[in-house]
């Protein structure tokens, strides 16, 4: 049985020591071992200050921690794991490959050959890892942003499926002349912004 006996969240301490795939980090006179993304690993520096977004992963004979710099690295990470075949080492080594704006730009483009470089997901693996991830990625909407009318909903989506990151394509979208109508044309105009 899965179950939680408390959520946490983040951690914030210090890095007392990292290797090859955890970083150690003291917090209160007690060490907590973490595994972290190669981004993270060849960014952070032993003594420094860091916080962290985590996840614990708990199975029968398995506790581990695994760090994030940001909270939106953690999200991602949770819907990779909640995919059948894919473990928290698997998506780890995902979230080693590239950036995660990058990253979710393969996933929208249905781009799965950087995810067979993974040690243990093979092709139908990285199918059902795009294909579940894609519809994920495209319902994503920010409630801080109020779109004027269902035609800028298009525009976000149609620019997302173009391969653009749904934050490039909201930036866009808060730019655009509020006298161009329609989707097509408010479309091209998005597209004339983002080649800035």
């Amino acid at each position: 049985m899965n179950f939680y006996l408390f959520m946490l969240i983040w951690l914030k301490g210090k890095i007392e020591y990292k290797n090859e795939k955890t970083i150690g980090l003291e917090i209160n006179n007690l060490g907590y071992e973490i595994f972290v993304n190669d981004f993270l690993l060849n960014k952070i520096k032993i003594d420094q200050e860091q916080k962290l977004y985590v996840h614990l992963y708990l199975r029968e004979n398995t506790l581990e921690l695994y760090g994030f710099e940001t909270k939106e690295e953690l999200d991602f990470f949770r819907e990779l794991i909640s995919i059948s075949g894919i473990g928290p080492k698997s998506a780890l080594a995902i979230l080693s490959l590239v950036q995660l704006k990058e990253l979710k730009k393969a996933v929208s483009r249905g781009d799965i050959t950087f995810l067979t470089k993974v040690s243990g997901i093979g092709k139908k693996t990285a199918e059902r890892v795009v294909l579940e991830l894609k519809e994920k990625i495209k319902k994503i909407k920010d409630e801080s942003i109020r779109y004027e009318s269902e035609t800028d909903g298009q525009v976000l989506d149609a620019l997302v499926n173009l391969g653009y990151s749904v934050v490039e394509a909201r930036r866009a979208l808060r730019e655009l002349p509020e006298e161009i109508k329609g989707v097509e044309a408010r479309t091209k105009e998005a597209l004339k912004i983002l080649s800035r």
